[in-house]
């Protein structure tokens, strides 16, 4: 690359002459003009490696969030909608509490309050 860059010759004959094909030396020489900013049409090398971890990061994302099917599935509906009931749902008759908390809010003052024999 840096043979055709300093020269000037055309990419074909230093292909040639490396025993490559042209079009690989060409990809190679836009990418390192990339690198060295003096090229706007492709990303850098940092960039693409940047890409690749957010492509990797956004299917990570959507694998975590696709509903489970079959009947694993009807049992991570179920326990998502009983954590949803006992832990974040207000209850009216719990002073609009979840019924967790008021649950440990119940035992936390039995083991405050002396017990008479």
């Amino acid at each position: 690359m840096r043979e055709v860059r300093a020269t000037g010759r055309p990419i074909a004959h230093g292909a040639k002459d490396l025993g490559i094909h042209k079009e690989a030396l060409r990809g190679w020489v836009r990418q390192a003009e990339a690198d060295h900013g003096e090229r706007d049409d492709r990303l850098t090398t940092d960039g693409h490696h940047e890409l690749k971890q957010l492509r990797k990061a956004v299917a990570e994302l959507r694998r975590a969030n696709e509903i489970p099917q079959g009947r694993f599935g009807v049992f991570w509906s179920i326990f998502q909608w009983i954590t949803w009931y006992n832990e974040e749902r207000f209850h009216s008759a719990l002073d609009y509490i979840p019924p967790a908390e008021y649950e440990e809010a119940f035992w936390r003052s039995q083991e405050q309050t002396p017990q008479s024999a």
